[in-house]
């Protein structure tokens, strides 16, 4: 229940929602959620708001995207997880931008931009592909692991941040996230209304408070990929 907890009177999922929606590159915002009764109050919700969705697979994510693209006619996808609000859509149009003039099969974001800002797109040839060969469970857990494991067998190109921005973090995994949101949020109160806050001045505004930024900066990174790995590596 996370994406619904609210911020200043709404949901973590319509504030990331309005902030993509300042996008015009991108044509269809689709939520792509597990098919089970823990998730009633969120598909309510979003058929509340009227968003696009899909019901799918819980544990297989790429079996989920795989139909939910297919569903919907999509010729190119790009995956975000639903519980990073703060996501900028200038560096989703930056990708959009790049994969469109090179003709890559897959563009993502690398750990130099700040958690919680991560973009990546794929095309529906290289959704399908990965569909069809990924066996492992982290390969359908994590929807581009195979990609990453067998990058001769892509176009597969990663963007690295202007600064390195690593050490801060936007997502919503833990209490410490959601209290370190709402005091950005209640710094800008403008994302409330619907107006473009730059994720710059997210990051210039922890620099100048330490105290704000230690709310959250000890959590590990990629923590449920990492997690995954783990349990692979126990099972080989």
């Amino acid at each position: 229940g996370k994406i619904l907890k609210r911020i200043g009177g709404k949901t973590v999922l319509e504030i990331m929602h309005n902030r993509l929606s300042f996008s015009k590159k991108i044509n269809k915002i689709i939520y792509a959620i597990p098919k089970n009764k823990k998730n009633k109050k969120l598909l309510n919700f979003i058929k509340l708001k009227k968003y696009y969705f899909f019901e799918g697979s819980e544990k297989n994510v790429l079996k989920r995207y795989y139909f939910a693209a297919k569903k919907f006619n999509c010729q190119n996808i790009m995956r975000l997880t639903s519980d990073c609000p703060l996501i900028d859509y200038r560096i989703c149009n930056k990708l959009i931008n790049i994969f469109q003039k090179k003709k890559i099969d897959h563009i993502y974001t690398g750990q130099t931009f700040a958690e919680g800002l991560d973009v990546e797109i794929l095309s529906f040839k290289t959704l399908e592909k990965i569909y069809k060969n990924a066996r492992s469970e982290i390969e359908k857990e994590h929807v581009t692991f195979y990609i990453k494991r067998n990058l001769k067998k892509f176009k597969s190109k990663k963007i690295e941040n202007t600064n390195n921005c690593s050490k801060y973090r936007f997502t919503l995994d833990e209490k410490e996230d959601l209290v370190l949101i709402k005091k950005i949020v209640k710094q800008f109160p403008k994302i409330l209304k619907n107006i473009y806050v730059s994720s710059n001045r997210f990051i210039e505004f922890l620099k100048k408070n330490q105290k704000i930024y230690n709310i959250n900066s000890y959590i590990i990174r990629n923590e449920g990929l990492l997690k995954s790995l783990k349990k692979e590596q126990k099972f080989n």
